[in-house]
């Protein structure tokens, strides 16, 4: 049985060791793959969005109540982190081309679903053909 902080050290050792196996993770996305993230970028983006701003001007009460419950502050409050530990991480393990900030920024204009997609998939020094075209 392993020991309660195993994962804990787990995640020490992936951070301390460099350089980690995790760097060098195969990213090269297959063209099934790179369109199954785009669609859920756009999904996120054009369909989340559009609920979210269709119940802001709609039915605003409903912003405030969810702001004001406990519950879902937890859930945005956890949102807010996530959304901070992604753009470390994907910084530092460099998995992509955009700035950190950029990745923030995304998410806060389209969520994490469009966010993630999008700064995996932002070409590396290579034109817009070359990234999403490959033979």
């Amino acid at each position: 049985m392993p020991r309660p902080w195993w994962l804990i050290e787990q995640v020490c050792r992936l951070f301390n060791e460099s350089p980690s196996d995790f760097t060098y993770m195969n990213t090269e996305y297959s063209s099934r793959e790179r369109f199954l993230l785009w669609y859920m970028a756009t999904i996120s983006f054009f369909g989340l969005n559009i609920a979210f701003i269709f119940g802001l001007f709609f039915q605003p009460g409903a912003l405030l109540s969810a702001l004001t419950n406990p519950i879902s502050a937890a859930f945005i409050f956890e949102a807010f982190l996530l959304m901070a530990a992604f753009a470390y991480l994907l910084a530092k393990w460099g998995k992509s081309s955009l700035h950190w900030g950029w990745f923030v920024f995304l998410s806060l204009m389209g969520g994490m679903a469009f966010a993630v997609p999008v700064v995996l998939l932002w070409p590396f020094k290579k034109s817009l053909r070359e990234n999403f075209i490959r033979k």
